[in-house]
């Protein structure tokens, strides 16, 4: 049965704030444990495995752009697409996975997928977000524990 809804987190927890998409799928799997939550880390590719998808996708990850640290981003994925990214944390970047996904897996191209991003602050303190993301993670997880109960 394909589920109402589902959450993916991406990052590198290694990497101090890159980890908060993975931080935020493990809170949220804790407070939603039968739902369809999972932290793929830095390999969005490993989405293929956990078919079939919900009708609705909610991907978190970390953004560096220059804006505040622990903003809040909500991208559209054609912009999220058009940002320039790099391939050392995520393989081929997250442009690159995203782009290959949606060209060779239509179960993937057919749910709607929404994109929510906290801008971090460093990414070299492993194990440990910063104060700042930590805030707008928690600020995140409260809206979307809100929006999907």
């Amino acid at each position: 049965m394909q589920a109402d809804w589902g959450i993916v987190g991406l990052g590198n927890p290694l990497a101090g704030d890159d980890g908060v998409g993975c931080w935020l799928a493990e809170r949220l799997r804790k407070t939603f444990p039968s739902r369809w939550i999972h932290d793929l880390g830095a390999d969005l590719l490993k989405i293929q495995a956990l078919q079939p998808y919900p009708k609705q996708l909610i991907l978190l990850d970390a953004l560096r752009s220059g804006a505040k640290p622990g903003s809040l981003h909500y991208l559209s994925e054609e912009k999220l697409l058009q940002s320039p990214t790099t391939a050392a944390a995520h393989g081929f970047g997250l442009k690159g996975t995203l782009g290959l996904l949606r060209q060779t897996d239509d179960a993937f191209c057919k749910i709607k997928r929404e994109w929510w991003l906290i801008e971090v602050e460093q990414i070299h303190q492993p194990f440990v977000l910063s104060p700042t993301v930590q805030a707008g993670a928690e600020q995140l997880f409260k809206q979307l524990t809100k929006q999907l109960q």
